[in-house]
């Protein structure tokens, strides 16, 4: 894990992301991760991850909501 976010530089609350989430078949692996602090991390989850894991379950025909 790095010493600071890899979007903001911050040095404190530093969390590991998966840059692909898992439960989008993002793989658990050291290239798929990145450090980013707790700020951030929920920024990206709220509007990078959310939309694109609901969008890729309206292409598969699932539920969204």
């Amino acid at each position: 894990m790095a010493d600071k976010c890899a979007w903001c530089d911050a040095t404190e609350n530093l969390e590991l992301d998966h840059i692909v989430p898992v439960r989008d078949d993002g793989f658990n692996i050291k290239e798929n991760a990145q450090t980013l602090c707790k700020p951030c991390n929920l920024w990206k989850s709220i509007y990078v991850d959310r939309p694109s894991h609901l969008a890729r379950l309206a292409l598969q025909g699932g539920s969204v909501g």
